[in-house]
Parts: C-alpha cells; structure tokens; sequence
C-alpha cells in the first residue's frame, strides 16, 4: 500500500480524526488510513455522526465503534440532536 499521500497531507500531524460513517466506503477508508496510521505511529481517532434519520442509525455507529475498538483505535459516536423528518430535508 502506497502511504505517501496520505502522509503528506498529515505531515508533522501525530493525532488524526477520521469520521466514518459505516458505509462499506468509508470502512475501506478506515482501514486504509488505520494501516497508514500504525505505520507511522500517528494516533487515530474515529467519529460517527448518529444522524437519527433511520432507525438503523445507532446500530450502524455502534457497528463502528466494535470495528474501530477490534483495530485499536478510539471511536466517539455524535449525536445530531436537531434531526429533520427525511434525508432530503
């Protein structure tokens, strides 16, 4: 895997911050920077955004949380406390 990008970006950088949303993209995303980071002991930190627009919406943020946790990083779950009534809204 080719890091050079992604520690350009980072350069100089010793805690990143990484929202996920649970999506398979964005799992493939956290793996990718999660190797990166362990290479360059750079710390990792995990955010989901609970967006309570479905009701999967937890359920999905927890998934990422025991996902983070199996890969040895911290995760925070944010709560959208002004939900609207649809995604398209």
């Amino acid at each position: 895997m080719d890091h050079a990008a992604l520690s350009r970006i980072c350069a100089g950088q010793k805690r990143v911050a990484l929202a996920v949303s649970g999506g398979s993209d964005s799992l493939a995303l956290l793996t990718y920077v999660s190797h990166w980071a362990k290479s360059t002991g750079t710390d990792l930190s995990i955010y989901t955004v609970d967006h309570q627009l479905r009701p999967e919406s937890a359920a999905e943020a927890a998934q990422v949380g025991a996902i983070s946790a199996a890969m040895g990083w911290s995760h925070q779950t944010l709560i959208w406390t002004a939900p609207q009534k649809s995604q398209a809204a």
